[in-house]
């Protein structure tokens, strides 16, 4: 039972039955996928469903070429309020509970103590107040009502206002909080809820659930978490006389009155976007080839990152070359900046040492022209500042040392390179120095150490990209292998290689000489210069125990 002193927090699961008929976030994610990418023109390749985790949509929002924020405002509201949200409305207005928190942006509630003869007063906004005589209701990913505070988007969900944070602290206070409907993916809320001074935590998920998510796994290392099973068709643990709830499938229709705003041009730059975004090189080649003809500088810079991905170092080098070019004579030097630093990570990972200093350089001394006025731009400054130096002094390490030597020295680089990933939080690069940190353990009484360290930075990586539940397995070698099968599909063959390689690494020793099989066949895909291609196969073919 809840008491009036208690905190309730409740996500979409709460909204999404009729006669409300707010999509969920897998629905949205499915609908938008199968318009960027109908399956009658890409065939098999736009399965992107198969994925070894779910994609969320704020993924695909930010790879937007517009903001979505006004069809969001649309979409993602109530048509009207259902018994879920006249039970939390009921708590509020009589105060029953000392608070509502909710993700949802939807305004069920407050239309259901409408209903019920009283106007609620959510909080929203930094100067939002409520009634003393009213629960407040803490809105923390905005609101229908006011499109300008939805929060739809990763970048959006990066952190949380301190405004949020000071609010949530104060309403947690000493509290039991009841958590309703949630999945936990979002990777600002937990860790706040965790530090703060909460007296215990319920959550409730359906019955025969399995697995845990990343939020609810950071909730539980702070000793406050107990999960419970509770049927929410059945009502609130409290209010458990409803009727039987419904999902109402049509209401994904919304979605497309939305997507029917985008022109042809629109619709295919988000979709190489996605695309490059989620290392889908199979279908990022299927759209250049369909619009070869297409060369405006967005697009044509999406184009750079799927040759990446695809291990066509050499092209992708040359797109961010020339679009470095191009970005200093229209954009300046900020802009022209960024594109330096794709252009001297290509450069490098092709192998052209001199041409990978040039643009190393060129990034260095534009950025001292932008002054950092920029903070992505300071960001990817110091990434790309980190990564730097790290192969300057590895360059210049093999000149001196021993080959022994150089390893040692290599995994000082790789801990400070993690330590540096971690602070500006590019995961990529935590995850790229992790699994070369596995690669060169080559004894098998530190395997296990190894392997708990790359789980931590698999779990380190979910939380940032919001696929933490299955991350935090990331190093069991079943789920290793599905996500090796998947880069393979996809033809995303430098991250079919690393995956190779780490799983040649922790398999056992009558599998390993097939992964490395596998290992080699994926690199043979991958283009290199020829100097760095005799370079990485002698480094590949002795770096697995026998």
């Amino acid at each position: 039972m809840i008491s009036h002193d208690d905190v309730v927090m409740f996500g979409s699961a709460i909204s999404c039955s009729s006669p409300s008929n707010v999509p969920t976030g897998i629905q949205i994610t499915n609908a938008i996928l199968e318009w960027l990418f109908p399956s009658s023109v890409f065939g098999a390749a736009a399965d992107i469903r198969e994925f070894p985790y779910p994609v969320p949509f704020e993924v695909l929002n930010d790879r937007c070429p517009k903001d979505l924020r006004h069809g969001y405002g649309r979409l993602l509201e109530a048509d009207e309020p259902n018994p879920l949200h006249f039970a939390l409305a009921r708590l509020a207005i009589e105060s029953s509970i000392a608070g509502l928190i909710t993700t949802n942006c939807d305004t069920g509630v407050e239309q259901g103590a409408l209903f019920l003869g009283k106007a609620l007063h959510p909080i929203v906004k930094e100067e939002d107040r409520v009634p003393s005589d009213e629960a407040p209701l803490l809105k923390l990913h905005g609101s229908c009502s006011d499109i300008s505070t939805i929060i739809c988007s990763l970048s959006g969900e990066a952190a949380l206002d301190s405004w949020k944070i000071d609010h949530l602290d104060k309403c947690l206070y000493k509290r039991e909080l009841h958590i309703f409907g949630y999945s936990g993916i979002d990777f600002e809320i937990c860790p706040v809820i965790a530090e703060s001074a909460v007296k215990r935590v319920v959550w409730y998920v359906k019955p025969g659930h399995r697995g845990i998510s990343a939020g609810q796994e950071i909730v539980r290392r702070s000793g406050k978490l107990e999960m419970k099973e509770w049927d929410l068709s059945h009502g609130f643990p409290w209010h458990s006389v409803l009727p039987t709830l419904t999902t109402d499938q049509s209401t994904i229709s919304k979605l497309s009155q939305v997507l029917r705003e985008f022109s042809d041009d629109q619709r295919y730059l988000w979709a190489i976007k996605v695309a490059a975004g989620l290392g889908h090189a199979k279908l990022g080649d299927i759209l250049i080839q369909a619009e070869d003809n297409r060369n405006d500088d967005e697009w044509i810079w999406e184009t750079g990152f799927v040759h990446f991905q695809a291990g066509r170092y050499k092209y992708s080098a040359k797109v961010f070359t020339g679009q470095l070019i191009r970005r200093l004579v229209r954009q300046g030097a900020g802009d022209a900046a960024v594109a330096s630093f794709h252009a001297s990570n290509a450069w490098s990972s092709y192998g052209a040492r001199a041409r990978y200093l040039a643009s190393g350089w060129i990034g260095t001394f534009l950025t001292l022209i932008a002054g950092g006025k920029r903070i992505k731009l300071k960001a990817r400054a110091l990434k790309w500042i980190a990564g730097f130096v790290q192969h300057v002094r590895e360059s210049f390490a093999k000149f001196i040392f021993s080959e022994r030597a150089l390893i040692t020295i290599r995994r000082r680089l790789l801990f400070m390179t993690l330590d540096s990933a971690k602070k500006c939080g590019d995961m990529y690069l935590v995850k790229q120095a992790g699994a070369e940190l596995m690669a060169l353990q080559q004894d098998d009484n530190c395997r296990d150490a190894f392997s708990l360290f790359y789980k931590q930075l698999g779990y380190a990586g979910g939380l940032i990209t919001g696929h933490g539940d299955l991350a935090q397995t990331a190093v069991d070698l079943p789920e290793l292998k599905v996500r090796f099968a998947t880069a393979h599909r996809i033809e995303n063959y430098p991250a079919a290689w690393r995956l190779a390689a780490i799983i040649a690494t922790l398999a056992d020793k009558e599998e390993r000489a097939a992964w490395k099989q596998q290992s080699l066949e994926c690199l043979s895909k991958c283009q290199f210069s020829r100097r760095k291609r005799k370079l990485i196969m002698h480094r590949e073919l002795g770096s697995y125990p026998s």
